[in-house]
């Protein structure tokens, strides 16, 4: 299953995932949500530890409800773009590829589509396989979520870990690594990249 995150003041972004979408032949479900107000923005940071801005908190909430909803629906596979996402013209193509690849006996339970990784020269680079995807070291400064394939159990994963600990969605990024030893990669180069890349 593919959700779509987006907000109901972007009606630019969401014509242009949903003919994306088209384009690729995909059946998605577009997850609308509406900016996160100041009064909730407040509640929620004198609650939590986490300071959050209200890009940030609207981001979580936005990641929650996928989350819970792929876990509720017992989706055995998902994926979550979010609406600034940009496409390689051959991504499904070099998906299918590296998911048929000799490192992918088994699918993956989380496999970033592309990610903003600041170790990526000095440390990540030498670690990509031949079918195109690594695994980060442990010591790696990873953000994005723009473009996320879950396997239901690291969708179950993730989704106790914010409702524990709230946090930005991408904040903890490698705690996933960590549990997903085996099973949790980053395709590089990235098959997805967004404004922020």
């Amino acid at each position: 299953h593919v959700y779509v995150i987006t907000l109901d003041t972007t009606p630019i972004r969401q014509r242009y995932m949903a003919h994306m979408m088209a384009e690729f032949g995909l059946a998605y479900s577009m997850v609308v949500a509406s900016p996160v107000d100041r009064s909730t923005q407040f509640r929620y940071n004198m609650s939590y530890e986490n300071y959050l801005s209200a890009g940030e908190l609207g981001c979580l909430l936005s990641h929650l409800w996928c989350l819970s909803d792929a876990v509720v629906h017992d989706r055995q596979r998902i994926a979550i773009f979010e609406d600034d996402v940009m496409f390689r013209h051959d991504w499904i193509e070099q998906l299918e590829r590296i998911l048929g690849g000799p490192s992918m006996s088994l699918a993956p339970d989380f496999l970033m589509l592309g990610a903003s990784d600041h170790t990526f020269a000095s440390t990540n680079s030498t670690r990509v396989k031949d079918n195109c995807v690594y695994r980060p070291s442990p010591h790696s400064n990873i953000l994005g979520t723009h473009a996320i394939m879950y396997s239901l159990s690291a969708a179950k994963y993730v989704l106790e870990q914010k409702m524990r600990v709230p946090s930005r969605i991408d904040g903890d990024l490698m705690g996933v690594f960590g549990v997903f030893a085996e099973s949790a990669f980053i395709c590089s180069p990235n098959l997805c990249c967004c404004e922020q890349s």
